[in-house]
Formats: structure tokens, sequence, C-alpha cells
């Protein structure tokens, strides 16, 4: 598979633990139509809380398939077939089912919460199950009334379904001592310890953290959410969902399992003292109402709503999905026989596809190369990032942006540009959401998009790579994913330090295989439409690197194999036709690529079951040696059971023949090239792979080859070799482009990092002068002359360079938010044509269903204000704001003075003026560096002017003047109704209505009541920028908020009137508003939060800190930061082979 061979010797979560319930439907226009994928779900949380969320906007096709798998658990109770991987599907099913049928809230609020339930629960459970077993086929069930809406997307799916449902209801008919015994391992559970945190509850009070600890220490003492002795007395029988899992039936549910985990508690908790009844109070209503709004959804638009159940690896499914074909022989899980089959029902592709946290064990580059393939050119892949916090204070605190970079095993723009799509928040510069501190650590959601779909003028261009160039990127990438095997320097037999480090910091937990590389190679190809001619140029180099670290030369084998049967490569020397000697003596034809398979006796079981005992989630791989070299194979195949010969001498065939888990020898198999098995003496071997995970613990146990068994090549006992006839569909979408315009990447002398794109044009003699006219397309004026240039990413044009020659040749980097202000000409982007336009990097909220706050807790809204990062900090304290950051104080202005933060008089009008005399440019946000090329030391570079000043200065004193003037031109004015909560982003907005005065007739009548009734107006004058950036700003806020569709006729520039007057009935509350409602957009303003992950994008490259007060860049290279001149000429000597114009 395309992850290494592992058993997961872990507990499981009945509960999810991937936080409060969230819309996967807020980046998607509420006209559109959408497929979502949802990988690695766990419960449903999230597609009850999507449908409650859109309940007014069902009137469109949701597709929503769920795909979810619990890793093989191998303890002292694992006697089960290891279809016991899908429990989630089993839950999920019943629960829909149930609440379809109107089962009532109390029963499922106990069924799928609680460790220990009632005799009623039972009965109502078991009753359940018993009516879905009638449904007796695949077929039966999309025959029925639950098949209509609940598709079950395959038959291996539907057949453990139906193992899962007669376990649940025969779960009480074991005999009493298993039962006994069972409840004696719970109880066990219950004394455990852990630091649990609710991801809502870390920015409130301490008494607010201590409720949700309390309550969190009596489910487990208790094992339900009940507070009455009576209802606690009665809840006595184990509840099935929870006993059966990978592990068996056993207690193996993790201890930080949490029924308050799914909902929303930032309603009680903003409010100061709450206690745990109000809690499980609150989670019950609204369970109850998500529940309600599904059941009402599918009887009013059945038709129209699909929901989706696959139990399979994630990486399996989304790349059986992109062959288009319904099976491409990839199994369903590790240590499983059966195979991805998905229904022909399936979409293609999909418009949002969610990974929750997966990506923390599957690692995020996997993520990228099978979904990037899948996802819409408008659509939206939601990552989560989870960097644990360190426990000892002594320690450093991790440095959160270097930790997810070396996740990506590259820089942002270099890995984005491979793959296709970019983080939204990197391009944009802010975020619409904060990340959270939970048991897990700090989490922060990361939105990907494809770059061109912020570009409504973006045209297709053809990316001309250099195939030395590429080769040679791919191989650096190739370096950096398997560097943890880099622990010894063989050449001068020392020691890697960081290597070191990074393998003692992973342990076990490694993501990557040899088949993962190839996955990652198939994706990449996909997204630029590489030729086959050109491709293999692109292999050749990549291939022809040396390969000096660790056991590299080992896993050549492996992946020319991988790469053969992926359609990606075949080398003359394999394609040759293999000698028909040794183990091939009898075959009629040999191909290049064949199938081992090793079977492991059962008395071998135990040594595993001791390791995984012992150790945390060992890794095996295989090896074949004989005696004199070496080759590994870490992409393995595993099943428990036997096979079956169905073949002859000259064509051999075997089929699997599945056997109980744990209790039945395993197979395990893997690819090799045929031509490297005519060597004499070779043997086949089951290994533990050596980490620093498991090292000590295997080497006592199995000494230093790490053997847990091996046979001769020709043992036909345990060896069967077959041919491998299985290839993937070759590539399809790989025809030439017909586009004229060629874009040609630019990558560092190093061939290790994109630096920029280049574009030639074919024109006459003379100055060219260019000019961005959007943030992917550039404008090239020549004399009379005038040409586009389209890149297929957002850029630079402040920075492009023209070299001129036989054409002129234009080189631009790619765009950074953070340094640049924001993307160009627009830092808050709208997508979408006519009627389907949204925001394109801020998510919808239906207002109708956020809470108000009617007295907010100023303290809790001052730290959700004053969430600003480093650099933020610099540009306050700075005398040359850019407008992003200068919109963002005034923002942060508005909000803290609605909501008590700075005292006011109740101000709830703001004017947002420009000041004509004062209107200048926007000022980039950072100075420059200039470099003498002809330098050998370290010289002085020449800066430009620093600020005078750090103090921090005050927004409100930038903005407000101390009086309209004459130069005073009102731009838009905001009258503010409220507050109210964004629960899943746990914070708050402020319910605003916006005034365009810039049309005569809102400005005739705003200046009406401004002489005559209005009141405690807060002026705010601003620059020409800052004014633009605000209309831009409100104009993307009012699409993430509108209940209300433009018309066919609207242009969709800025504040359009499609939105006017519509949804305004609070404000006829407000008697002097009252007259302006026809006027009037209903808009949310929230507030903006930095970007952690992303801020080591601009910031010292020496001592990793921000400016002072201003960041200085290298003006000859323009990628380089400093925080000051110090910095810079400590740097140099190293900096300066690098340093290119």
């Amino acid at each position: 598979m395309a992850r290494p061979l592992a058993f997961r010797n872990r507990a499981f979560h009945p509960i999810s633990n991937s936080g409060p319930a969230t819309s996967l439907l807020r980046d998607v226009a509420p006209e559109h139509s959408v497929n979502i994928l949802a990988l690695g779900c766990g419960d449903i949380r999230n597609v009850l809380y999507t449908i409650y969320s859109e309940s007014k906007n069902l009137n469109r096709k949701l597709d929503f398939t769920f795909c979810d798998i619990e890793p093989a658990v191998l303890s002292k109770t694992s006697q089960l077939a290891p279809a016991f991987l899908k429990y989630f599907t089993a839950r999920n099913i019943i629960l829909l089912t149930m609440i379809l049928d109107n089962v009532d809230i109390d029963t499922i609020w106990n069924l799928f919460l609680h460790i220990y339930i009632d005799h009623k629960t039972l009965d109502g459970l078991v009753l359940h199950c018993n009516k879905l077993l009638q449904l007796s086929t695949h077929n039966d069930w999309a025959a029925s009334d639950y098949g209509k809406s609940i598709h079950i997307g395959s038959e291996h799916t539907f057949d453990e379904f139906r193992v899962h449902l007669v376990l649940y209801t025969q779960m009480n008919s074991l005999p009493v001592t298993r039962l006994a015994a069972l409840k004696a391992d719970f109880k066990k559970l219950s004394h455990s310890e852990a630091a649990v945190f609710l991801q809502t509850a870390t920015l409130y009070p301490r008494e607010v953290s201590d409720v949700c600890y309390d309550l969190f220490k009596a489910y487990w003492k208790v094992g339900t959410t009940f507070a009455d002795i009576t209802d606690i007395s009665e809840a006595t029988l184990l509840n099935p969902t929870f006993v059966y899992s990978a592990a068996g039936q056993a207690a193996q549910i993790h201890r930080t399992t949490n029924p308050a985990s799914p909902f929303h508690f930032t309603e009680l908790f903003v409010k100061g003292q709450t206690t745990a009844h109000e809690m499980y109070e609150m989670a019950k209503a609204q369970l109850a109402t998500w529940s309600s709004a599904f059941r009402v959804a599918i009887q009013s638009h059945g038709s129209s709503l699909v929901i989706r159940f696959i139990a399979s690896d994630a990486l399996a499914l989304c790349r059986t999905i992109a062959s288009g074909h319904s099976s491409i022989s990839l199994p369903v899980s590790q240590w499983c026989s059966r195979v991805v089959q998905v229904d022909q029902d399936l979409p293609l592709s999909f418009h949002v596809i969610d990974t929750s946290s997966i990506s923390d064990r599957i690692g995020i580059l996997n993520i990228l190369a099978v979904t990037a393939p899948l996802l819409a050119s408008d659509g939206a892949l939601y990552t989560e990032t989870a960097i644990p916090l360190a426990v000892d204070r002594k320690k450093p605190k991790p440095k959160l942006a270097k930790e997810f970079l070396e996740q990506l095993h590259g820089d942002v723009d270099t890995i984005s540009f491979l793959f296709g799509v970019y983080p939204v928040d990197y391009l944009a510069g802010y975020a619409s959401r904060s990340f959270t501190i939970s048991g897990r650590g700090f989490c922060q959601s990361v939105t990907w998009k494809r770059p061109a779909s912020v570009d409504s003028t973006a045209r297709s261009v053809t990316i001309a790579w250099d195939e030395c160039e590429l080769g040679r990127l791919l191989f650096a990438l190739y370096k950096r994913v398997f560097s943890v095997e880099d622990v010894i320097q063989w050449t001068t037999l020392s020691m890697n330090r960081d290597a070191f480090n990074k393998s003692l910091k992973l342990g076990n937990h490694l993501p990557y295989t040899r088949e993962s590389f190839v996955v990652i190679l198939r994706s990449i190809r996909h997204n630029f439409h590489i030729q086959d001619v050109a491709w293999r140029q692109v292999m050749d180099e990549f291939l022809a690197r040396p390969r000096a670290f660790g056991f590299d030369n080992a896993f050549t084998n492996e992946i020319v194999a991988l790469l053969h049967i992926n359609g990606l490569y075949s080398p003359a020397a394999l394609e040759t036709t293999t000698l028909r000697v040794r183990p091939f003596a009898a075959w009629t034809e040999v191909p290049p690529v064949v199938k081992i398979y090793l079977v492991v006796p059962l008395e071998k079981v135990q040594i595993v079951r001791e390791l995984a005992e012992n150790t945390e989630d060992p890794v095996f791989q295989c090896r074949m040696h004989d005696g004199a070299s070496t080759r590994l194979f870490n992409s393995v195949d595993a099943f428990f059971g036997t096979l079956v010969n169905i073949g002859t001498e000259s064509r051999p065939r075997v089929v699997p023949q599945p056997g109980p888990f744990c209790s039945s020898p395993f197979v395990l198999s893997f690819l090799t090239c045929a031509a490297d098995l005519t060597r004499n003496n070779l043997h086949v071997s089951f290994n533990v792979r050596q980490t620093f995970g498991s090292l000590e613990y295997s080497f006592n146990l199995l000494g230093p080859h790490q053997e847990i068994f091996s046979a001769s090549l020709l043992d036909t006992r345990y060896v069967h070799i077959v041919p491998h006839d299985i290839s993937l569909p070759r590539m399809d979408n790989l025809l030439p482009s017909t586009t004229t315009q060629i874009t040609r990447p630019v990558l560092d002398d190093k061939c290790e990092s994109l630096r920029g794109l280049s574009s030639k044009i074919q024109i006459i003699d003379g100055d060219a002068a260019v000019h961005q006219t959007s943030p992917c397309s550039l404008q090239v004026s020549v004399a009379s002359h005038s040409y586009s240039v389209h890149f297929p990413i957002p850029v630079r044009g402040l920075f492009a360079q023209v070299t001129k020659g036989r054409d002129l040749e234009l080189f631009v980097p790619p765009s950074r938010a953070l340094p640049d202000s924001g993307l160009h000409g627009n830092p808050f982007p709208t997508a979408g044509h006519q009627s389907g336009v949204h925001s394109w990097n801020l998510t919808r909220l239906n207002l109708a269903q956020c809470p108000i706050i009617s007295n907010p807790d100023s303290s809790w809204c001052e730290k959700r204000l004053g969430m600003i990062s480093q650099r933020e900090a610099t540009l306050h304290r700075g005398n040359d704001p850019t407008a992003l950051s200068m919109t963002k104080s005034i923002l942060g202005l508005v909000l803290s003075s609605v909501s008590g933060v700075y005292p006011t008089n109740g101000n709830r009008i703001f004017e947002l003026s420009e000041k004509e005399a004062e209107a200048n440019q926007e000022a980039d946000t950072t100075e420059e560096i200039e470099t003498d090329e002809e330098s050998e030391t370290d010289e002085e570079s020449e800066t430009d002017k620093e600020s005078e000043t750090d103090e921090e200065s005050d927004p409100e004193e930038e903005a407000e003047s101390d009086g309209e003037s004459e130069t005073d031109h009102p731009s838009l004015v905001l009258f503010v109704d409220g507050l109210k909560l964004d629960l899943p982003s746990d914070s708050f907005f402020a319910d605003v209505y916006a005034l365009d005065v810039i049309q005569p007739e809102a400005l005739a009548a705003y200046n009406e009541l401004k002489a005559t009734t209005l009141s405690n107006i807060t002026p705010l004058c601003l620059n020409t920028s800052n004014v633009a950036a605000w209309r831009q700003m409100v104009s993307a806020l009012a699409e993430c908020s509108r209940s209300w569709a433009h018309l066919p006729s609207c242009a969709a520039n800025e504040l359009c009137n499609c939105g006017q007057g519509q949804d305004v009935a609070a404000v006829k509350e407000h008697s002097e508003w009252a007259p302006l409602a026809p006027f009037l957009t209903r808009v949310a303003l929230t507030p903006l939060f930095p970007v952690p992950l992303l801020e080591v994008m601009e910031s010292c490259a020496v001592c990793e800190e921000g400016g002072k007060p201003n960041l200085l860049r290298c003006s000859r290279c323009t990628r380089v930061y400093y925080c000051s001149q110090e910095c810079q000429r400590k740097d140099w000597k190293e900096h300066k082979p690098s340093c290119k114009v």
C-alpha cells in the first residue's frame, strides 16, 4: 500500500475527537449543486450540522460521500475477522436511519454517547438492527425507503455493515462470564487520567475550564451523561457500539472520549459561569434540532440529497475514483484481502473534500497527491494540522510555521505549485477562522484551492518544464521525504544530526513508502499534463541522481517496479525479456514485474502480537537477500489467511483465502523486478523496520537483523511468485495544450524550490512597461503594442523583471500575501459568476441561525480581537502600515467599540470617509536591502530610511479626524445592529447593515437623516487605498452572509444592488434607521485572524524574528528577509552564492 505496513496499537474513538460540528458547505455558493467527499470523517456530526445550517438552501443536489476505516489493532482480544474495522460506518447508518424513523432523542443520545445504557435503549437498538437486517442484500437496501437517500457505496461496505448489526443484536447473549470480564475492563478505563481540553474552552475563564474537566471526569466515572442517581443506576448494560472495534470485543475506547466534543457551547461560555447540566441540555437540544432538520430535509428533498458510505482506506478509495474504474485491485485496508470496488454512481470529482485530521497519521503529501486530482476547478480541500505543544516548560516552544513546512517537506510555493492547490490563507494573508488548542495540541484548519480560481480573468496556459530541472526538483523532494533514513552518512561514517532528531521525533509514525512517492509523481505529472517523451527524460534524471543517503539503494528495485506498473517509467533493462531460469524455468512468458507472496506461519503471529503490545505501532517490511546484497520493500500488502493455487507451472496464479484475524497464518505480498530473482541463494524475509519507536524492544527480541520469518525464494511452501499483470490505467487528459502562451517554471540554483515563472513574448524592439491587471495576469506594453501574459498562479507583478534578447522574457515571482498586502487588486476576492458568486477565502454564515450576544463578555471578545501575530504587531508599530493591516486595525476598532472592549458612548454607526487631500498610494510593507554584486566581504548594505519610532500606534487616532472637512467624502456607513456568535469558529461578529453612500439616492437619504435624527456617529477618515480595501472587504462579507440571490443582470462589482433592502426586518426596530432600509445590505462583520502556520514566510532569515520595525528585503533577489542590517551581514556569506537577480 501507499502507507507502511503496521499494527496500530491504539484505542478507538466512538465519539470523534475532530472538534465541534462544522458546515462542509462553508466555502460554496448557496446556489451550487455540490459533491462532498469526507475522508476519515468519524461520526456523522458534520453532515447533520451542514444540512441544518443549509436548511433554506436545499433546492439543489447535495451528494455526500463518507469514507472511514479503523486501523487494524493487534491485541490479546483480537480474535475477530478483519471485518471489524468499520465501526464508524455502522454507527453512522444506524444513527441516520433512527432519525428517519423518528426514534426519540433520548434513545439516540444514550446510544451514541453513553458507555453504559439501560434496557430500554438496548431494546431499541436491537429492534432497529433487526429491522435493518431484513434488508438482506445490497439491492434490497437500494430499493428501500432508506436507500433512496442513504447509499451504501460498495458490496463490501454493505457486508461489513450487516456483520455489525448481527453483533450488536447478539451481544447481550454472550456468556455471563464474558460480559462480566468486559465490564471489569471498562471499569479499569474509568480510573485512567487524561489531559482533556474542549476546543471551545481554551479562551474562557478558569471556571469554565474547571466545569469542562469535571464534566469529563464524571462521564468516565459513571459512563453516562446522567446526573440523576436513578438514571445512573438503571444504565448497567454495556453499549454494544462501544464494545466492538478493530481490537475485537474489548474495552478499547480512547481515554479522551468526550460526549461534549461534537457540540457548540460558546453561547454558554460567553455568559461566564456555567454547569455540566446546562452544557448537556444545550448539547441534547442541538442534537434534536440537527436531527429534525435532517429528517425534514430527507422528507422534502429526498431525491436531491444523497449520503453515501464507503468503508475503505482513504488513499485507496481516492486512487480508485481517480482511475475512473470501479476497481483497480487496491486493498480495502491493511491486513485485509478484499479490494476496493465502488458503485458506478459515485462522483468522479468533488467541490468539497474534507480530510478531518487524518493528515496527522497519513501525511499531508499523501493527502494532496490523491485528492488534488479529484478536486473541482472551484473546489475546496480541507486539511487539519496538529502540532503538539511542549509539556515541559523548559523546552522551547515549537515554531509552528517551521513544523508545518517540515510536514510539507518543502516551502509552500513549491509544494503548492507541484500539486496545483494553494492554501488560501497563504495567498490572502489572513484567516477567517482562528487556530484552536485541544488535547492534540495546536490545531489549524487549512483550506486549499486551485490558485486560478481566484482570478476570473485567468486563462489556461501551458507549463513547459526543463526536464532535467524537474527531475532534480523531484529528487530533492524525494530526499526530504525519506531523510529519516539518512541517520548515518555512509561516505564519512558520521551521524546526520538533523535526520537523527527527526527520526527520534517521528518514532514509528512514518507515513510514506516508495509507493507513496510514486503516487505523488503520478499526481504531479497529471497536474502538468506532461507527455510521455518529456516525462521519460524527467525520470531518467530523477533515477540518475546519486543516492548516497541511508539504505536508499536497497529500495531501487522496488521503486522501479512501482513506476512500471503505474505507467510512469520503464527503463530499457526492465523491458528486456527475462531469462527463463530458476523460478521462471517453466513459465511461458516472464513479465518485467512479478509479485512475491510470503506465507508466514501461525506460530510467528505471537511475535507480532508481542511487538504490538510492547511498542507503539510497530512498522514492518520485507527483505530479499543473498548474503552479498539486500533489497528492501516497505510497500507491502498483508492479510490473515492462506493462498489457493489455481494456476499451472507455466502460468502461476493464486487467490487469497481469508482466515480468522490473528488465528491463522498471514500472507505478505510485494512487487519486484523479475530480472532480480535470477540470483543464487535468494531468501525472502519478514522484518521489523528499524525505527526509534520500536528498536530497543525489537532488537532484544529479534536481534540485529530484526527478522521475524525467512524462507528460501524457491521454497514453494512459503513463497509464491506470480506474474503481476494488473497495471493502473494510463493517464488521461495528457493531450498537448492548445494554448499559445508557454510558461516556464524557474527554480533556484540547487533545483530545490520554485523562484518564479517565466514567459517569452515575440515583440518588436523597444522598452517594455509591465502592469499587473489581475492576480494571475500582467500586461506588457511596448511602444503602441500591448500584450496580455497569463500565469497559472497569482504572481507579484511589482517584482516582474524583463530581459531583452531575441524575444522579450518576462520573469515574475509567485504571490506572497504577507509582504505584499494581500492579492493584487483585491485582498478580499470573490469567485463565481452571476448567481453563484461567493467569497473566495471567507467562510459563509447563516445569520438566522447564529445566536445573539445580548451582554457580551468584553474580556473574551478582547482575547479574540487580540489575536495578532508578531509581524502584525510590528506593522502597527511602524509609520507605514499596509492597506490590509490598516483595514484589520479599523475592523478591530469597530468590533472593539461595539463589544465593549473599548469604552464608548454606545456608538453603533461608523462612517468611513475618503480624505481626498491625504489620499496616497498603498505603501509596501517591507524595505529593501541593496546588495553589492561585486562585494566579496560582509559590506554594509544601503537601506531605505527606517521608522523613527517603535511606539505602537492607535488605529483610532490614525482613522479619526477632528471633524469632517470639505475634502471628506463618505463612502460607506455601517449600522451595527448587535453582536452574534459564529459557533463553529468559536468566535463572534457584528451584525451590520451597510449603506453604500456613493450611490446618489442613498447619499441623499443619509444626509437628510444625518442632519435630523442620526447621532453618535463615529467618523473614520481613511486614505484612498484603505477605503477601497474596506469596500472590497464589505462586499466579500456580504457574499458570506447573504440569504438572497444575485439577479441575472448583476455585475457583482463591489456592493451590488441585489442585496439592498433584503433581510432588513431588524432595521425597522431602529426608528432612526428605518428610512434607509431600502438602501441597506446586511453584512456579517467578522474578525480576521493571523495565520501562524504561514508567518515564517516573512521572518528574518537569521533569527526568525519580525522586523525592527519593518522587515528588510534583499533588493537583488527579493527572496530573503532580515530584521536588521546586522542579521543581513551575518547571512551574506551564505546567501551570496544563491543571490541572483
